[in-house]
């Protein structure tokens, strides 16, 4: 499965807009996709980009294997060259 349509906005940290990070978190909550590289050191809302889906996939195409993820949901790996594990977040997937 693909993300669809390729200009699909969504939400990506300033280490995921520059490519100085890998995509390592997804969480998929209240309708809005965010893609980030699960860090901790993110200043505030300045730190944070909308961008189109298809910019991220011709990056980097694993993200594809979260596309069909269900609203409620997080991914995250330990790098790219982990599988994604996919979890329900604390308050239940939906």
């Amino acid at each position: 499965m693909k993300f669809s349509p390729s200009n699909l906005g969504v939400i990506v940290c300033c280490h995921i807009f520059d490519k100085s990070r890998p995509i390592l978190l997804v969480a998929h909550d209240e309708g809005y996709w965010n893609f980030s590289c699960g860090q901790h050191d993110h200043g505030g809302t300045e730190d944070f980009h909308n961008v189109g889906i298809g910019h991220l996939t011709s990056h980097d195409p694993s993200i594809n294997a979260c596309a069909d993820m269900q609203d409620g949901y997080i991914a995250e790996r330990q790098d790219q060259d982990h599988p994604w594990v996919k979890v329900a977040l604390l308050s239940g997937g939906r």
